[in-house]
């Protein structure tokens, strides 16, 4: 019974997602450009610059860095 109500709790995430999925492509026309271009604007807008996130910290607070 138990798996039952996992695979039922993964497939309602996975229509969450789609459908999240779905309005960022319908309401954010940047989404829809292609990865490759998406790729260069975002070179454009850091300036060459890379930004990773990492977790530091015991209670995983994130701290963002620039390389």
């Amino acid at each position: 019974m138990a798996a039952r109500k996992q695979k039922l709790n993964l497939d309602k995430m996975t229509v969450i997602q789609h459908s999240n999925a779905q309005a960022n492509r319908n309401n954010r026309p940047f989404l829809r450009l292609p990865g490759e271009i998406r790729n260069l604007l975002y070179g454009y807008a850091l300036g060459g610059h890379e930004l990773r996130q990492t977790r530091t910290g015991p209670t995983g607070e994130a701290a963002y860095g620039s390389h």
